[in-house]
């Protein structure tokens, strides 16, 4: 599948467009979309809680968990959180795509 860059209108091939929507479902704030409360995840909540071994888990759950929901193209193989100082998250994701079954590596989004 492929889509359209949300900020240029560029075309994007299926990888980037996994990736854009990712992050898309990622960033976005649970109950924050009065259409569809239910969309995104609870990753933002998560950003200025302690960096100890019990924040990544919770980090690498809430991914798990929007993105099962919300990413049907992907299946989760690993999460990878780091925390990059300054409020900030990296997570790096392996997946496969579900069409074509090929491995997909999506490293370093920032949130």
């Amino acid at each position: 599948m492929q889509g359209m860059n949300r900020d240029t209108g560029m075309h994007l091939g299926a990888t980037e467009h996994i990736r854009q929507s990712v992050k898309d479902i990622l960033s976005t704030p649970l109950a924050s979309r009065r259409m569809l409360m239910e969309y995104g995840s609870e990753v933002l909540d998560l950003v200025d809680h302690p960096d100890d071994r019990t924040t990544a888990i919770r980090v690498v759950m809430a991914t798990a968990i929007a993105l099962a929901r919300w990413e049907p193209r992907i299946q989760i193989d690993a999460i990878n959180v780091q925390k990059a100082g300054g409020g900030e998250i990296l997570i790096d994701i392996d997946a496969t795509d579900i069409e074509s079954q090929l491995p997909i590596i999506l490293e370093g989004i920032s949130l």
